[in-house]
């Protein structure tokens, strides 16, 4: 079926399947993007010829020329190898990889960078030969050039900096290898984006560093580009159109579903807003009934009215009292006052006259003359003095008038007590009768407030009103369950129906590579295993020892080992079938790093050797410490050394 007859076809069983017009059907894959092409481009091929870096290499203060020059390269398997670790060997496949992708100072280390002047790579591209040079000195600058067999050459691109640089070779080589960007919808906190990826993404898959996490390129197999870079290197008719379709379903399905947020947001809303209005209607309806009790209000102010006259009456008889009982109280202190000064005097005069009593002059006092014994004689039979003539002693019993004195001091002290106590008690209910008095009052101004309110109810019917009127509109308002979206359903037709087309090619060559998987794994040294079966969506299930297991659950040498055959048995039936699509170079920086023992490493290398010699395009370069196992499978010509403890560079 010519390609034509084919997006013809498929346009029509989408059309069909959505029951739509096949003009709609076209409306939408033009709105969305989503291009037809079912059939894949020409296989080409990349080859590396010549790579050379010069510079000043700074450790510890030391300067030294840094001219590293590998040429003559071509297709098979070459090497960098040293006899330690950390010789350069990793620099130089970072030094490919940044000149490939177009980003040198990300693809090696900070300080390697800094210590570089000039890169120049020489590639090929099926036959037409470019030569790429670039200047490192305040900035990055350089030209990418063909070169014709003629000897003429032409610029294909010039950059200044490294932005420039990098969207000069992602140009350059999604053009000449014909790939397309392909769409991944990827998601990120809770939202998310349709992310277009290019030659950064696909060129990944040519280097293989120490992180075996996917088995094609770099990133996770859950951001779904490792599925991607398979399908694209296959050369699977149908690809770039089913990641089109994919990603532009999941972006209108992520769409529908914030539009069902915001109705579900809205209609929540709307609910509470509702049952505000529904709180706000009682309690209007309820003051409405209240305003209906005049008669309960009429009684009940006066019953008020009667309780604070009450009260008030109360208050007056007590005020009243307590005025007298204070007369009372001070009329009993004056007599208590009186009846203590009495005793007093009494006790002091009874208490002079003693004193005087008990004297018995000898002379008068006035005139000296001596008192004759028949005076004192007659004083004592006659009780009259010898001076004066007066009464020596009282006829009045003392004791007797004292006793009297002081019952009248206890009688008035009692008095005192008990009006004190009256008193007291007076104003303790008298504050009773005021608190009385205030609450009656209180409650009668609340009851008179109340007698006001019927001048409310109009009010109150008009906010009833209202408020009625508003929940009737907001009950109309309410968001009902959203439809779902016509394009989301064609959307969905659409990707099932590329799926089902691309899933017919892929499926037949996805045994093709199973099978060369499992003859590649077993001659990098995996005798052990049993069967390997890589499917769509790049599991890889493996039975090892009858045991059956998974990619994941590997040791790291074994998925080197399966990453390698992988990728080798990807380009190897893309070839046989002439749909492939990978450029053809594959660099492997250090394996050993995983691998148990340094057999298993030289089983890698042989492996690799004989099956790079099968595949006529392929360029394999490894960088590895040296073995006399390895050195015996790679000739000097087709290697790079350093010896003992030299550097490469």
């Amino acid at each position: 079926m010519s390609q034509k007859s084919a997006i013809k076809d498929w346009i029509s069983a989408i059309a069909e399947n959505a029951k739509l017009d096949v003009s709609k059907v076209e409306d939408i894959l033009a709105e969305y993007r989503i291009e037809a092409m079912p059939v894949a481009s020409t296989p080409k091929h990349l080859l590396l010829n010549r790579l050379r870096f010069t510079g000043t290499k700074i450790i510890a203060g030391v300067e030294s020329p840094i001219d590293f020059h590998w040429d003559k390269l071509g297709v098979g398997l070459w090497a960098i190898l040293s006899g330690e670790n950390f010789r350069g060997k990793s620099t130089i496949i970072q030094v490919i990889r940044g000149c490939l992708r177009g980003n040198l100072s990300q693809s090696v280390q900070a300080d390697v960078f800094a210590w570089l002047r000039t890169v120049d790579l020489d590639f090929q591209i099926d036959e037409q030969d470019f030569q790429l040079r670039l200047h490192l000195d305040d900035s990055l600058s350089g030209t990418l050039t063909r070169h014709y067999d003629s000897g003429r050459t032409r610029k294909v691109h010039s950059f200044e900096d490294e932005e420039e640089f990098e969207a000069a070779m992602s140009n350059f080589f999604m053009k000449h290898f014909d790939f397309d960007k392909f769409a991944v919808y990827r998601t990120q906190d809770e939202k998310g984006a349709t992310v277009l990826h290019g030659w950064p993404a696909l060129s990944a898959a040519m280097f293989i560093g120490t992180n075996y996490g996917t088995i094609i390129g770099e990133l996770s197999p859950v951001s779904g580009i490792p599925v991607r870079l398979l399908q694209m290197f296959l050369g699977i008719p149908w690809v770039t159109t089913l990641a089109s379709a994919s990603a532009a379903l999941k972006e209108e399905q992520r769409k529908q579903s914030a539009s069902d947020q915001l109705n579900n947001d809205a209609k929540e809303f709307t609910e509470r807003r509702l049952n505000e209005l529904r709180d706000s209607l009682a309690e209007k309806q309820s003051q409405l009934a209240k305003t209906n009790e005049t008669k309960q209000l009429q009684a009940s102010l006066v019953a008020c009215s009667e309780s604070l006259q009450e009260a008030a009456n109360r208050e007056i008889d007590v005020r009243r009292r307590i005025r007298q009982a204070t007369i009372d109280h001070e009329d009993a202190k004056i007599a208590v006052d009186e009846d203590r000064k009495a005793l007093r005097s009494h006790e002091e005069e009874s208490s002079a006259q003693t004193v005087f009593r008990a004297l018995d002059p000898k002379n008068c006092p006035r005139c000296e003359s001596s008192i004759s014994r028949t005076r004192k004689l007659n004083e004592q039979s006659s009780n009259c003095c010898s001076v004066c003539g007066g009464r020596v002693h009282s006829d009045i019993d003392e004791a007797e008038i004292k006793r009297q004195l002081s019952s009248n001091l206890y009688a008035s002290k009692k008095a005192q007590v008990e009006a004190s106590k009256c008193l007291k008690e007076l104003n303790i209910k008298l504050d009773e009768i005021k608190q009385t008095v205030a609450s009656a009052s209180s409650q009668q101004q609340k009851v008179a407030r109340q007698m006001t309110r019927p001048t409310r109810r109009s009010g109150l019917l008009t906010e009833v009103a209202e408020l009625n009127a508003r929940i009737d509109e907001l009950t109309k308002t309410i968001p009902v369950a959203s439809t779902k979206s016509t394009n989301v359903q064609v959307l969905k037709i659409i990707e099932n129906e590329t799926r089902a087309r691309m899933k017919e090619h892929q499926d037949n060559l996805l045994e093709l590579i199973s099978a060369r998987i499992l003859d590649y794994a077993r001659r990098f040294g995996m005798t052990q295993l049993d069967s390997a079966k890589l499917l769509g969506n790049l599991n890889l299930p493996v039975v090892k020892s009858g045991s059956a297991t998974s990619y994941g659950q590997l040791t790291a040498g074994e998925k080197l080992r399966l990453k390698i055959a992988t990728l080798l048995a990807l380009v190897i039936v893309g070839e046989e079938q002439n749909v492939g699509r990978y450029p053809g170079v594959l660099a492997i920086d250090s394996p050993a790093a995983q691998e148990v023992a340094l057999k298993d490493l030289e089983q890698i290398i042989s492996g690799l050797s004989e099956i790079a010699k099968e595949i006529g395009h392929l360029q394999v370069i490894v960088g590895s410490r040296s073995s006399p196992a390895i050195c015996e499978q790679i000739s000097e010509a087709r290697s790079v050394q350093a010896m003992g403890t030299d550097y490469l560079w």
